[in-house]
């Protein structure tokens, strides 16, 4: 997830976007996932690059993937509450991501979602979200294989 959100907040810093999605930037992702990477003596791994989002539909599709996640990550918090593990723990990211002013984002990114790309052509719109996803996808994936290459090299 690191990964993930170095590259797509590289990709949303670099990208051409109006003020109103400009606004929906939010840097410290990746700063709350290396704070819980930290916590648990892992490295990062390298920074992943993502492919450049041109204007407002690509970074409004980009942010689908990691705003929608914020939905999946209160699962994810409450099953790390019930294991134990506090904020300051491995928790960083799901606490801020799930919870307060960052968990509330969804329904706020939804209906900006509605009044700017109500009329475009949804099927760029779901290619751009498809590629956020696969790069999502291959980020996960590297870790995975990371993982699993560092346990069986240990």
């Amino acid at each position: 997830m690191h990964a993930f959100a170095r590259g797509l907040d590289a990709a949303m810093r670099d990208a051409r976007l109006s003020q109103r999605w400009a606004a929906w930037r939010l840097p410290d992702r990746a700063d709350w996932l290396a704070e819980d990477l930290r916590a648990i003596g892992c490295a990062p791994l390298p920074a992943a690059s993502m492919p450049a989002l041109r204007g407002d539909a690509q970074g409004a599709a980009a942010l689908y993937v990691i705003e929608g996640a914020a939905l999946g990550a209160r699962v994810l918090l409450a099953d790390a509450r019930r294991l134990g593990h506090g904020r300051d723990a491995g928790t960083c990211f799901l606490h801020r991501h799930a919870e307060g002013e960052h968990g509330q984002r969804w329904p706020r990114f939804v209906r900006a979602l509605d009044a700017d790309f109500s009329d475009s052509d949804p099927a760029a719109l779901c290619a751009a979200a498809n590629a956020a996803f696969a790069f999502a996808d291959r980020c996960f994936s590297t870790a995975a294989a990371t993982t699993a290459t560092a346990t069986t090299t240990a």
